[in-house]
């Protein structure tokens, strides 16, 4: 078998930090790894070349695309540049396809290859044709990965998998580990200079969207007064932080800052948060990169009770779980943290470390190779 991994990302690749994971966690594999995308920042390409992984950019001018017509311009352009690369890869190299999206656009031609097939989202409230597409390409797939163990049982049952797929959580090889590290950042370590020495950091990282509600969260964290600062990094979608700023006028907005460089501003953090709506399967039990990126820090969580998160940092004692029916519930859960906080944070590395991702891939590649 070919020594040679061609990881494909439709889109930013620095959009999908669980890509960049596998990519350097192949290298430490001694794969020879290819990433191909429609485009990635200077910055993740210096960082994916310096560790020996080769970065091919098929269509970066459409990579932002928004009109239906870029779109689809999007996926023919992505379609054939990433062909292309296979075309000049080893006839044998395995394909790792991230995303169902990424492999929509690849094609039917995808079916004859060796490939795994890394399903991000279960798709659930998605158009008909994503889910289609799924059980086209999960069957097809030597092996199919997912980063949540309820996801793997939820999708071999609807789509008829002879085999339970792969888990390999969202968590990064790499880690700082290191508390209130310097923010290269300008802007961002500017924002966080508005924070007033001996204040305790909540924060929530990742865009606002309609699966994230945090109105609850901001009037809890209002309650508890001046000893916290209610800091949200990451892009607003539906342009709620207006409504959250009333509900918490002292509300900190750090605008979305390039992985994994957005680890700098986490490290500064008190409490995080995650918290998903009742809107899907995929919110249900979700797989927030978060949780790893908090917990690789020693830092607790306040989580909303979802089975996603209440089997991971809930079971695993490293934050609370709460239902956030109202603000009460959001003091009572940052209350019980502060009263255990040394025991809080232990269990939190101990989260962190319990996982082994790089056996996880190996084992993956090893029944692609045998399938």
């Amino acid at each position: 078998m070919s020594n040679e991994v061609l990881v494909f990302v439709k889109g930013w690749i620095d959009l999908i930090p669980p890509a960049l994971t596998l990519a350097h966690a192949l290298r430490t594999l001694q794969k020879d790894v290819v990433c191909v995308c429609s485009a990635c920042r200077e910055q993740t390409r210096a960082d994916l070349e310096s560790a020996g992984i080769q970065v091919v950019e098929v269509c970066r001018g459409l990579a932002d695309a928004s009109s239906k017509l870029d779109k689809l311009r999007h996926y023919a352009a992505f379609r054939r540049g990433a062909w292309e690369a296979v075309d000049s890869a080893d006839e044998d190299a395995l394909l790792w396809v991230f995303t169902i999206d990424t492999a929509m656009a690849l094609g039917r031609r995808l079916l004859s290859r060796r490939y795994v097939q890394n399903l991000k989202e279960l798709h659930d409230r998605s158009p008909q044709r994503y889910r289609t597409a799924i059980r086209r390409y999960a069957r097809h797939a030597r092996r199919v990965v997912v980063p949540e163990a309820s996801r793997a049982a939820i999708l071999r049952c609807w789509y008829g998998l002879d085999r339970t797929p792969a888990v390999l959580p969202n968590r990064p090889l790499s880690h700082p580990r290191h508390r209130d590290l310097p923010i290269g950042d300008k802007n961002a370590a500017e924002i966080l200079r508005t924070v007033d020495e001996g204040q305790k950091i909540v924060l929530y990282q990742g865009s606002l969207a309609k699966d994230r509600d945090l109105t609850t969260i901001a009037r809890g964290i209002h309650e508890l007064g001046r000893q916290y600062r209610f800091v949200l990094m990451g892009r607003d979608l539906i342009g709620h932080l207006q409504q959250l700023r009333r509900l918490c006028p002292d509300l900190i907005h750090i605008p979305w800052v390039v992985p994994p460089t957005h680890l700098e501003i986490t490290s500064h953090a008190h409490v995080g948060i995650a918290a998903y709506a009742y809107d899907s399967l995929n919110s249900v039990f979700c797989a927030p990169n978060k949780i790893w990126e908090y917990t690789g820090f020693a830092i607790p969580m306040l989580c909303q009770d979802l089975p996603g998160l209440r089997f991971t940092i809930g079971a695993s004692g490293a934050g609370v779980c709460t239902s956030m029916d109202g603000p009460r519930q959001v003091v009572d859960a940052v209350d019980r943290i502060e009263n255990d906080y040394a025991g809080f944070s232990r269990r939190a590395t101990e989260f962190y470390e319990s996982i082994d991702n790089a056996s996880v891939i190996a084992q993956v590649i090893a029944d692609a190779d045998s399938g």
